[in-house]
């Protein structure tokens, strides 16, 4: 569900990034292409 790549994104994203309503959208894809590019 939508539900588990949201929670995926806190799992992976960096310490002390707050995440918003208005930001969540763009920081999912960004983080996926980040976390891509590390991987």
């Amino acid at each position: 569900g939508a539900k588990e790549p949201l929670f995926s994104i806190f799992v992976h994203s960096r310490p002390g990034f707050v995440f918003s309503k208005a930001t969540t959208k763009s920081a999912y894809f960004l983080g996926r292409q980040v976390s891509d590019s590390i991987q």
